[in-house]
């Protein structure tokens, strides 16, 4: 289960979508008989399309699983032309059989998962010997000092509720058995305070959807206001990426 209404995607925010490499390099390292690659909370697909495109469907099955039906059905549509293997259902019961998987891609979305060890122990079942799970999330401890804590500070504990810091997946990750490494890259600029307010009032961040009315609105009064008075501000901002590998 997740911490979102799954008939609701009015705050699915989309993420640039590049090909993966480590895909790439997996796929080649283990290229005997069939392949089998699942995006877990495969969103509306768009991950899948671009992996496709690069890869093809020669040798390689493609999976995608989410709990939203909304999202599911943008999936269909965005995937109508490529053969893939789309499921509604949670991440802490996959409907897959064991060591069924060879590469599993997770995108900015394990903070959403209720379940977290849950998850993981099934992620291990279904993985196959030397397959390998590529999870890609924020770092929100890596962000203490970013625009969005600053106007909205209760976002933060919002989302130290709701993220792992990397030592405690780490730990759970090796503790299940896996081989585990992380990369964390965090990037600090100056930004437009403009285009914060937009992302702002867009809702791109989940914690900002869980806030209370008075807090939300008193965050975007804030970024206005400093706004009125200077139209050109720029703000300093903090962003993570934080890079999960592991191996089974």
């Amino acid at each position: 289960m997740t911490d979102y209404p799954i008939t609701n995607n009015s705050h699915y925010f989309r993420r640039e979508v590049t090909f993966d490499r480590d895909l790439q390099a997996h796929y080649q390292q283990q290229q005997k008989g069939s392949y089998h690659v699942l995006d877990l909370a495969c969103g509306e697909g768009e991950f899948l399309k671009k992996q496709i495109q690069s890869l093809g469907t020669n040798g390689i099955h493609w999976y995608g699983l989410d709990l939203s039906p909304d999202l599911l059905f943008h999936a269909k549509q965005t995937l109508a032309d490529e053969w893939v293997m789309l499921s509604e259902g949670s991440a802490d019961a996959l409907p897959y059989p064991d060591d069924s998987m060879n590469y599993i891609s997770n995108r900015y979305s394990f903070h959403h998962f209720l379940n977290k060890r849950g998850v993981i122990r099934e992620i291990w079942r279904v993985l196959k010997p030397g397959g390998m799970l590529k999870m890609t999330n924020r770092s929100v401890f890596d962000e203490a000092n970013s625009w969005l804590y600053l106007y909205f500070p209760n976002a933060f504990f919002e989302d130290c509720n709701r993220y792992w810091s990397r030592e405690m997946l780490f730990g759970a990750m090796q503790q299940m058995g896996f081989h585990v490494q992380i990369q964390l890259k965090v990037t600090m600029k100056l930004e437009p305070l403009r285009h914060l307010l937009y992302l702002a009032e867009m809702q791109a961040f989940s914690s900002l959807t869980r806030l209370s009315g008075r807090d939300y609105q008193s965050g975007l009064s804030m970024m206005r206001e400093k706004l009125r008075k200077n139209p050109k501000s720029r703000i300093q901002t903090e962003q993570s990426e934080m890079i999960l590998y592991a191996r089974k």
